[in-house]
């Protein structure tokens, strides 16, 4: 997971680079597999369960703080209590969140290590 984060970030600086510099990615074609392929699209494509976990990770986040604000401004020690309650159940969504986030990675990892033992071997 460690060296896929790392060649991740790499691959994402470099397509930065590349439209910063005014060079369009599309002019260049990668042939992969088609099986490898889904699973990308799977996992990256708009309203994928990536793509939704992102979403709520942002809309918890903005959420937690809101409810931040609001809890320095109030001053009632029962509405305190409840929207820390409520921070707290945020908090716990966004690490479930992340964690499946982990899993649909993990999963693409895996599909990438098969991908390329099998060109090792060929």
């Amino acid at each position: 997971m460690n060296q896929w984060k790392i060649h991740y970030e790499q691959v994402t600086d470099f397509i930065d680079f590349l439209g910063d510099s005014g060079i369009n990615l599309s002019h260049y074609r990668f042939k992969l597999p088609q099986s490898f392929i889904n699973t990308w699209w799977e996992l990256l494509e708009q309203n994928s369960d990536l793509d939704k976990r992102g979403t709520e990770v942002k809309q918890l986040h903005k959420q937690i703080k809101n409810d931040m604000a609001r809890y320095n401004k109030e001053q009632d020690k029962n509405k305190k209590d409840k929207i820390e309650q409520k921070i707290r159940e945020n908090i716990v969504k966004i690490n479930s969140e992340i964690n499946g986030m982990r899993d649909d990675y993990g999963h693409f990892c895996e599909r990438a290590l098969i991908y390329i033992d099998k060109l090792e071997t060929n």
